[in-house]
């Protein structure tokens, strides 16, 4: 298992056109290794429920610091936890 990262967020943009919400992390660890993260969260409706797309929006300190592909996981988790609560 990695390191765990925390972040604080600032709810940046709620856009309701296209159902979609933008945080940006302002603090934590996970800004001693990515200059700039983002959280890009859309609904996008269908017949029953909707889909979800994350987008994240980053910039590495260096070239050495990885894909943040743990977040993608905790995107998926979060949003497994939310459909099982909604269900």
């Amino acid at each position: 298992m990695g390191k765990s990262l925390l972040s604080k967020e600032l709810f940046e943009v709620l856009d309701d056109k296209n159902l979609s919400v933008t945080y940006k992390v302002i603090g934590g660890s996970i800004l001693e290794v990515y200059k700039t993260f983002k959280f890009i969260v859309q609904m996008i409706p269908k017949v029953e429920g909707c889909f979800v797309i994350w987008t994240l929006e980053y910039e590495r300190l260096s070239v050495d610091v990885p894909d943040p592909k743990p977040m993608m996981q905790f995107a998926l988790d979060l949003t497994r936890d939310i459909e099982a609560n909604l269900v």
